[in-house]
């Protein structure tokens, strides 16, 4: 156990020792912060000034106010005198005026849902009126317009996520990718650069092949829970900056966790793979051809995460959700967009222990019998019939 604590301590200080690695986390970074904030310079305006001018127009402020926060519009209402009402909507000061509850002034073309709002707030004003002049009391008045809004319930097709859910899970997806490709890519990298300088074979006298491979595995994992939760600490900052934390899906914190144990078992999973197709090659120039199965499989696991996101309640995607290696990436992303039953959440992560203990197991075993063969390129067949 020492020796595995050594070699993943080794392996952990060269990685932090290394531009490559602090640029490539700031660049990461960055990417992510302008995910979150570039979108909002594009977005509609929702902030409008609303100008009453005259005392008849003084009852619609509250409904103003009430029918924007329905609407997500950022309504600003000012009594203003009537006089040059005109001249300072056409001059941009204010985007509407109502003026003795009669005329709305509006210059050019203005936003339909700010014109809608202060329609329906007219509207529920003379309603009121109208209601109070028959003889209701104020309390029969409220009665009467407190309506009970429809209930919204999806039957089939496709569920259009939100903007923020859609942004969770890109940011997710792209997270992911890049974390598994970069830390199985390391893993593999630095097998092949021992096995080449011939360096394993001192390492070797001393250690055990499973302490040499479980340290490398130990060092890139921290590392890149490290870098994870970089990530998602840039995302959150920049979220809480430009005022996005309210829209942020229910559940952040269990999407959080997803994607800690989707990374973990998937990194288990992929870097060990890579290790062990590595392995069995000695020139670095060999590195991306052995790599192909795993690199074809991580990209599935891609492609299965960015149907998720587009249609979380299908039938292909719920099944990748549950399915190793695909789970790793397709659970936390599905998670982000949907409320997932904690049973399917459960049985996901039971079957990647699974294969992930598998995968640990039959890496090691091809490591331990690779490593030490150099030349050309060892057969996968070859390695496992050896006794």
């Amino acid at each position: 156990m020492s020796g595995l604590i050594e070699v993943a301590r080794r392996e952990f200080a060269t990685r932090l020792r290394s531009k490559g690695f602090w640029i490539g986390l700031l660049a990461s970074c960055f990417a992510i912060v302008s995910l979150v904030v570039v979108p909002t310079f594009f977005d509609d305006e929702t902030a409008f000034t609303v100008a009453l001018a005259g005392p008849a127009s003084e009852p619609l402020r509250e409904p103003l106010v009430a029918v924007g926060r329905g609407t997500g519009l950022d309504l600003h209402v000012q009594r203003v005198d009537a006089s040059g009402v005109e001249a300072k909507v056409r001059a941009g000061t204010y985007d509407v005026a109502v003026v003795d509850g009669r005329v709305l002034l509006t210059h050019g073309s203005v936003d339909r849902t700010l014109l809608s709002a202060v329609q329906a707030a007219h509207q529920e004003v003379s309603l009121r009126t109208q209601l109070a002049a028959e003889g209701l009391t104020p309390e029969q008045v409220d009665a009467a317009l407190s309506v009970e809004p429809l209930t919204v319930e999806v039957r089939g097709g496709q569920r259009d996520a939100d903007r923020t859910s859609q942004g969770v899970a890109i940011a997710m997806m792209l997270s992911l990718l890049l974390l598994l490709m970069t830390s199985a890519v390391g893993v593999a990298i630095g097998v092949v650069e021992e096995k080449g300088s011939r360096i394993v074979e001192i390492l070797l006298s001393v250690l055990r092949p499973g302490q040499l491979l479980g340290g490398k595995l130990l060092a890139y994992g921290v590392l890149g829970l490290v870098q994870l939760m970089a990530f998602a600490a840039s995302g959150l900052i920049a979220a809480h900056a430009v005022g996005l934390t309210d829209d942020l899906p229910q559940g952040s914190a269990t999407i959080a966790l997803a994607a800690g144990v989707g990374y973990l078992l998937g990194f288990l999973f992929f870097a060990s793979l890579a290790a062990a197709l590595a392995s069995m090659v000695s020139r670095q120039e060999e590195v991306n051809s052995a790599l192909a199965p795993m690199t074809a499989l991580m990209m599935g696991t891609y492609l299965g995460a960015f149907l998720a996101m587009q249609e979380p309640e299908s039938t292909l995607a719920r099944t990748l959700s549950i399915l190793p290696p695909f789970s790793s990436m397709v659970m936390p992303v599905r998670a982000s967009t949907e409320q997932v039953p904690r049973w399917e959440l459960t049985l996901a992560v039971a079957l990647m222990l699974v294969v992930v203990a598998l995968i640990v197991w039959l890496a090691s075993r091809v490591y331990e019998r690779s490593v030490l063969r150099m030349g050309a390129r060892v057969r996968l067949a070859e390695v496992l019939r050896t006794t």
